[in-house]
């Protein structure tokens, strides 16, 4: 996973569908490798589409059973507490599903019940603007961050019922500051990066998603005409 994930040319997706299979037959412990195998897909490599393909839990070796675990239900925010069957493998007759679902059902739901989302801004005024910072009892600061580049980003998890969480934020942009704020996003201290955000290949790696920009503006170099060796 981590060769696919850093690999230069870039073939990481973590939107694909993964299957992982596994061929202990310890029935005791298939569950919790099962449940344990997602939570390392989906915590440290963001792969909500894996299917876990373990052998029937009854000993019918004739079944395979395909697992997946489900992050924002239940009321849980992230953390996968439980896997869940998601449809059985049947060998007899060149196989078959034991019935016509979807093996990769929706993960992501309309409603995310005020889970927190982890928020970096990066930019500089009127597109990033530092509202307000206010220091708690528990000696945790609390950012209001508003401006052009945030508002969209605003109204999008208000829909999608999140509770914003700001970090403090970047309000000198420069090449240094996108790779601290990128290395933040990639060991999961923060969830999304908003803001005034570089699209140059040494900030927006295969390690990260960026989203469709709705305010773009260009930046060229203008440099002397170099000489003929």
């Amino acid at each position: 996973m981590d060769q696919l994930k850093y690999d230069q040319f870039l073939q990481w997706n973590p939107r694909g569908r993964f299957v992982v299979v596994v061929t202990d037959q310890d029935s005791s412990f298939l569950m919790s490798k099962a449940l344990k195998i997602y939570e390392i897909m989906w915590m440290e490599y963001k792969a909500v589409n894996t299917v876990v393909l373990l052998p029937d839990s009854s000993g019918n070796y004739t079944v395979l059973d395909l697992y997946s675990g489900f992050p924002y239900q239940n009321g849980n925010c992230q953390i996968v507490k439980e896997i869940t069957l998601v449809v059985q493998w049947v060998l007899e007759n060149n196989g078959t599903f034991s019935e016509n679902t979807n093996s990769y059902p929706s993960k992501i739901p309309n409603n995310f019940q005020k889970c927190v989302i982890k928020t970096a801004p990066v930019g500089f005024h009127l597109f990033v603007s530092l509202i307000s910072a206010e220091t708690k009892e528990d000696d945790n600061t609390v950012y209001e961050i508003r401006g052009l580049a945030v508002e969209y980003f605003l109204l999008s998890v208000s829909k999608m019922n999140l509770t914003v969480v700001f970090l403090q934020p970047t309000l000198n942009p420069s090449v240094q500051a996108f790779m601290t704020e990128g290395t933040k996003l990639m060991e999961g201290i923060v969830d999304v990066l908003v803001g005034v955000i570089s699209l140059v290949p040494i900030v927006v790696s295969g390690i990260s998603e960026p989203s469709i920009p709705y305010i773009s503006s260009a930046v060229k170099w203008f440099v002397p005409c170099p000489k003929p060796i």
